[in-house]
């Protein structure tokens, strides 16, 4: 991090990936990253450890086979920065698209 303007993806203990949660526990693995829990239903893709953002590819985190009315899924966000991230404001934007199946 270093004192930029920006933070960046987490770095989970150094394993972590858009596609393949990791354990964070280290607080010196500074950046942004989230994790998933299930509210009803058993439908989230991961729930523990943490992954990453892909700005580029769309992530799957919540699947279902069958119909239901009934799930819901808790998202999670970790941020960790250093002693010399610049204070400020810091923004970031997210999109959600939920895609029905008939």
């Amino acid at each position: 991090l270093g004192g930029g303007s920006t933070i960046p993806n987490g770095a989970c203990n150094g394993t972590c990936t858009s596609s393949t949660a990791a354990i964070w526990t280290t607080a010196s693995s500074n950046g942004f990253g989230y994790t998933l829990g299930n509210i009803t239903g058993t439908d989230a893709s991961f729930t523990s450890n943490f992954k990453i953002f892909d700005a580029v590819n769309a992530q799957t985190i919540a699947t279902k086979v069958t119909g239901t009315s009934g799930s819901r899924i808790a998202t999670c966000y970790m941020l960790s920065v250093d002693v010399s991230q610049a204070t400020g404001y810091y923004f970031n934007q997210l999109t959600y698209v939920a895609t029905p199946r008939f």
